[in-house]
């Protein structure tokens, strides 16, 4: 045999090598051990290429975060909202029932929020157009369901009421709707 043919059955793990022409026991183990070592060192390269990766990306993930800034929040969005009056002293509370096969019951405290100019027109208008007003509100509750009217809602519900009651107010538009009292009641 040539030296290339028993350096390929060596490698390939052939029991005829032996490394000096002569077969012996212990090619056998040799080979086996070979083997195993080669395994060995495969899984630890394996293992050392893995943690490379691994520690190469977190870097460049967490370098990614720190290079990241606050954006700068606008004046716009730091002013603090302007003084408010609130027409709801004379707000009757609003009762009814939901439009559920089972209904509900509901209690609502409503307040009106308009700026200090407009105080002396608005709060007129609503006292003369009041029992239209609550009329509308409690009309609009009752035609709601009770999941309808649940907390996750209630921005929604507010909106709502406050465009519904700019489109008949003349001198000026509310600008907020708080619910001082929400009650709801499965009877």
């Amino acid at each position: 045999m040539s030296d290339e043919e028993e350096l390929s059955n060596a490698i390939e793990g052939d029991d005829s090598f032996d490394g000096g022409g002569a077969p012996s026991g212990g090619s056998k183990s040799k080979s086996g051990l070979i083997k195993i070592l080669t395994w060995v060192v495969g899984v630890i390269l394996g293992t050392i290429f893995i943690v490379t990766v691994v520690v190469i990306t977190i870097k460049v993930i967490d370098r990614g975060n720190q290079s990241q800034s606050f954006a700068q929040v606008s004046e716009e969005y730091n002013a603090k909202p302007p003084l408010m009056k609130y027409y709801g002293s004379s707000m009757p509370q609003i009762r009814g029932r939901t439009a559920d096969k089972v209904p509900q019951s509901f209690i609502i405290e409503i307040d009106f929020g308009y700026p200090e100019e407009k105080e002396a027109a608005l709060s007129a208008e609503i006292t003369q157009r009041l029992p239209a007003i609550v009329d509308l509100i409690r009309s609009y509750f009752n035609s709601k369901t009770a999941d309808e009217l649940s907390n996750e809602n209630e921005e929604y519900l507010k909106l709502q009421i406050k465009e519904k009651l700019n489109r008949i107010l003349t001198n000026g538009p509310i600008e907020m709707v708080v619910f001082p009292k929400f009650d709801l009641f499965a009877y």
